[in-house]
């Protein structure tokens, strides 16, 4: 039974694994792919966990970087279209204003200072470096009344701009800066810019170093968005593989399973047939044991004429009385019309006289003891005849007379 019982539980395990088996193997090639993907081994579900948040991580860090690149590339865009316009106005209002006012941007009055003294000239000139030059001042004011569209602070100095003179200010030059002295109780101390804008020359310089930081970061805002892509394509794998294999990717081979089962299911089977033909010999013992059990059963009435010591005397007693009695059947058969005819003159003489029935009895009696010595004296002859030729005439004589 437990035989049988175990059978059963292997079928039953065999029948869940071949059924779970295809998707043990779609979950380990999903989870080969991530492998050649990822460049890792994963050795079980937390790997797989952990390293998904380390895809979030990155992807985040490279979203983030990726739209820094982005922003600083479009500011980039924009200082060089801002930087490649006329005078290099940082407010386009600007050359509409100089034009109405019938003036001249200062930046393009200094359009051909050199690289070397812009910083000097962009110090000098500090907030009012984009200042417009016209050549008389109370002929605008009419045009400021009223005026909206316009930048917050707007300059305006009065000068030709075809001789313009830049001596109007008092200035200290200083280290890397200077001191302007607009008037008596006001200065202005500005420094020298690292990147001066000032002239076109400062402009071009910008604008080249500009182009080359576009590059790079042209390169790497590819790049980054190449790797982003690339780490969410990665990052939807993984999330694909974890909602439909990691429950089952990392369990045993279910193929080697169902090997081993199926070795111990022969192995079942093997002694299952070996039970049942032990079975069927007990079987067919136990029906002989009944069958022994019934005779014994019914030779227990007659236990004891086994203990009988006399028994074999008897048997031997009996078998010779049947004889005898098989000896008088023959008689009787060979005289039975004579014995018919005697049988009334017996029975008249056996009533007339009690006593000479008695002796009748006792001489069939001894009638019969004369007849079994004559039947021995019969048998021995017969053997002495059947050996004669062995014999000697004495010992023939001393044989037969001694019988």
């Amino acid at each position: 039974m437990a035989l049988r019982q175990e059978q059963e539980q292997l079928q039953s395990r065999i029948s869940a694994l071949m059924h779970r088996a295809p998707v043990w193997l779609a979950a380990q090639n999903s989870l080969n792919q991530l492998c050649e993907q990822s460049g890792e081994q994963f050795e079980s579900s937390q790997d797989v966990t952990e390293y998904l948040q380390q895809l979030l991580e990155r992807e985040r860090e490279a979203i983030v970087e990726r739209d820094e690149v982005g922003a600083r590339k479009r500011a980039v865009d924009d200082e060089i279209e801002r930087l490649s316009q006329p005078g290099g106005s940082e407010d386009q209002r600007l050359n509409a204003l100089a034009e109405r006012f019938g003036g001249v941007l200062l930046s393009e009055i200094y359009d051909d200072v050199s690289l070397e003294d812009a910083p000097y000239f962009s110090a000098l000139y500090g907030p009012s470096r984009h200042a417009i030059v016209v050549p008389d001042l109370s002929q605008i004011a009419e045009y400021l009344e009223g005026l909206e569209d316009c930048p917050e602070d707007l300059y305006l100095i009065e000068g030709d701009p075809q001789s313009f003179d830049d001596s109007v200010f008092a200035v200290d030059e200083l280290e890397k800066a200077v001191v302007v002295k607009i008037a008596d109780r006001q200065w202005r101390y500005s420094r020298f810019p690292s990147v001066p804008l000032f002239g076109r020359a400062a402009r071009e310089s910008r604008i080249e170093s500009l182009h080359a930081e576009r590059e790079v970061l042209s390169e790497r805002f590819a790049t980054l968005s190449f790797d982003v892509q690339k780490t969410q394509r990665l990052h939807q794998a993984f999330s694909r593989f974890i909602g439909s294999h990691l429950s089952v990717a990392f369990d045993d081979d279910p193929e080697a399973e169902i090997r081993k089962l199926n070795t111990r299911r022969n192995e079942l089977e093997r002694s299952l047939s070996s039970h049942e033909s032990d079975n069927q010999q007990q079987q067919a013992q136990f029906e002989q044991a009944k069958e022994g059990v019934a005779l014994l059963n019914r030779l227990l009435p007659r236990l004891s004429l086994l203990a009988d010591e006399t028994l074999a005397d008897r048997v031997d007693e009996i078998q010779e009385r049947l004889d005898e009695a098989q000896e008088a059947a023959r008689f009787i058969q060979q005289h039975g019309n004579q014995l018919a005819k005697l049988e009334p003159i017996c029975f008249s003489v056996a009533k007339r006289s009690r006593s000479s029935f008695e002796q009748l009895k006792e001489d069939f009696a001894w009638s019969q003891q004369v007849q079994r010595e004559a039947r021995q004296q019969a048998f021995a002859l017969t053997e002495v005849v059947q050996r004669r030729a062995h014999f000697g005439y004495s010992d023939f004589c001393r044989y037969a007379f001694r019988q």
